[in-house]
């Protein structure tokens, strides 16, 4: 279906705490297509969401109604709370999935053709049980708030959801096992600095394409507080940095290291299998 990764990083000491944000953009909705549109989506200033969905549409609306009713909010929220905004909007767009598909025929039925009411409500609440809800996604929700927290949830189609700060990162989609492997090879953590988490989760992601359902386009990017100028006094102000504008070139930076550790990983297989084969030969070969 995907690949989506978020990784927290700078959480120590006085560093601003960031996020990494990365997504291919592969979509699927009657078929699959690469996007020309990002799924990492702006909630407010910060807190960003991003997607892994069979069906790409009804997550979109999932979130343009989260992004709606947050906006509506006189006081900021808090990360939480958004979260269990989405969590709700993935719960109610369940809801209006069930009565669309199964309760609408049974009021028609019971309408038309006076049918026992009693009768009808046991066979609905049977479907309801056992019909097969066909959304499956998945969202990665990420924020950051004042003074210096990072935080990382997910949430899925059911409204179940998951805290991954203590983890430092999240990864969901076909591609996110692969993307779990690469990160936790060298013990990531939220204590890395930004430098590392940057080439990191890029080749987290670069790896995950080895999976079925992961496109090869990359969108990336880095979720922090900036320092702005309000009434002549800095103040902390969240921003998004786009990775991967070319502008920047560090698709190509990053592409030639990730080639770099693979041959060099090749070659030392390839050192160690004739070490090992010159060990373990029989006296004939060693002849």
């Amino acid at each position: 279906m995907t690949v989506c990764i978020a990784a927290i990083c700078d959480a120590f000491g006085d560093y601003s705490q960031k996020i990494v944000l990365c997504a291919d953009r592969l979509t699927s909705s009657w078929i699959q297509f690469e996007s020309a549109t990002s799924k990492i989506k702006k909630i407010t200033e910060y807190c960003y969401a991003i997607q892994s969905s069979n069906n790409s549409l009804a997550s979109d609306l999932i979130l343009e109604r989260l992004k709606k009713k947050v906006s509506a909010e006189k006081d900021k929220m808090k990360i939480s709370d958004i979260m269990k905004a989405l969590k709700r909007e993935c719960i109610d767009y369940k809801k209006d999935t069930l009565e669309r598909e199964v309760l609408f025929k049974y009021e028609f039925v019971s309408e038309k053709l006076k049918t026992d009411l009693n009768q009808v409500q046991t066979n609905a609440v049977n479907d309801v049980q056992y019909h097969r809800y066909s959304l499956d996604c998945n969202f990665i929700l990420a924020g950051i708030e004042e003074p210096n927290e990072a935080h990382i949830y997910s949430v899925n189609q059911n409204g179940d959801y998951a805290l991954y700060d203590s983890q430092g990162f999240h990864a969901i989609g076909s591609g996110s096992y692969l993307a779990f492997s690469e990160m936790t090879k060298h013990q990531y953590s939220g204590k890395d600095f930004m430098s590392t988490a940057i080439p990191r989760v890029y080749m987290a992601k670069k790896i995950s394409e080895r999976s079925q359902g992961v496109g090869r386009d990359t969108d990336f990017g880095v979720l922090f507080f900036a320092q702005s100028m309000e009434n002549k006094k800095p103040v902390p102000a969240p921003a998004y940095f786009d990775l991967s504008t070319p502008q920047l070139e560090i698709f190509p930076i990053l592409d030639k290291a990730l080639k770099k550790i693979q041959n060099y990983e090749k070659k030392t297989i390839e050192d160690l299998k004739n070490k090992i084969d010159e060990k373990f030969a029989r006296p004939e070969q060693k002849q």
